[in-house]
C-alpha cells in the first residue's frame, strides 16, 4: 500500500471519529436539554399536589385562611414523599394510583440523585443516551398524569365545568381515584 493511500486511510478514520464525536456531543445537549424540560413537568406536578393537599385538603387545626396560608407555606417546603404522606393522611387514595405515586417518586429521586446510576444510562454512548432518553421519556409523561390528575381532582371540587375533553376525562379519573366514581 502506498505511503499515499495509508494517509488518506488516516484521514478518513479520523474524520469519522471527529463525526461520531461531534454526533455523540449534539446526543448529549439533547438529552440535557430534554432533562430540564422533564424537571420543569416534576416542578409543576409537585406544585400541584402541594397546593391541592394545601387549600383542598387543609389539615383539621387549620380552621382560617391565615391558618391554611401558613400550613400551605410550611407545605411548600415539604419533599414529595412527605407531600404524598400528607394527602394519604387527608384524604383516602385509590391503591393503584397510590402505586403510581410511589412510582414517580421513585423515578424522580432516581433523576435527581443518581441519574447516571440508573442501569444502562450513560452519556458517553449513543446507546447509554438513548436509555436516558426513554427513562425521562417516562416520568415525563407520570409528571404530566400526575399534575393533570390533580388538577381534575381540583376542578372536581369546585364543580367546575370541564373546558376540554381531556379535562372531562381528568375531572373522572379524579373521581374514581379519590371518591370511588361518586
Amino acid at each position: 500500500m502506498s505511503r499515499k493511500k495509508r494517509y488518506r486511510i488516516k484521514r478518513r478514520n479520523r474524520m469519522r471519529r471527529k463525526n461520531e464525536a461531534a454526533k455523540l456531543r449534539l446526543l448529549q445537549h439533547e438529552l440535557l436539554s430534554y432533562m430540564g424540560e422533564t424537571l420543569l413537568h416534576i416542578q409543576a406536578a409537585e406544585r400541584q399536589l402541594q397546593f391541592c393537599i394545601s387549600y383542598f385538603f387543609p389539615d383539621d387545626k387549620s380552621k382560617t385562611i391565615g391558618e391554611i396560608e401558613a400550613q400551605a407555606e410550611a407545605d411548600r417546603k415539604k419533599t414529595l414523599g412527605q407531600l404524598l404522606f400528607l394527602m394519604r393522611k387527608r384524604i383516602e387514595v385509590n391503591k393503584m394510583f397510590d402505586k403510581e405515586l410511589e412510582q414517580f417518586v421513585d423515578d424522580r429521586n432516581a433523576l435527581a440523585h443518581g441519574f447516571l446510576r440508573i442501569e444502562g444510562v450513560n452519556i458517553t454512548s449513543v446507546e447509554g443516551i438513548r436509555n436516558g432518553a426513554k427513562f425521562l421519556e417516562g416520568l415525563r409523561a407520570q409528571a404530566i398524569y400526575v399534575q393533570k390528575t390533580m388538577r381534575g381532582l381540583m376542578n372536581t371540587i369546585l364543580d367546575e365545568k370541564p373546558v376540554s375533553e381531556e379535562d372531562a376525562d381528568y375531572m373522572k379519573l379524579a373521581k374514581l381515584i379519590f371518591f370511588g366514581g361518586k
